[in-house]
Order: structure tokens, then C-alpha cells, then sequence
């Protein structure tokens, strides 16, 4: 499993608020 869509993975934890 290739990290290449770090923003993605990013923005997927920070839909917290």
C-alpha cells in the first residue's frame, strides 16, 4: 500500500471538526 495520496489520507483524518 502506496502512501501517493498522502492529501487524501490528510484530509480523510481531518474531517473531525
Amino acid at each position: 500500500m502506496v502512501f501517493d495520496d498522502a492529501d487524501d489520507i490528510a484530509t480523510a483524518l481531518t474531517v473531525d471538526v
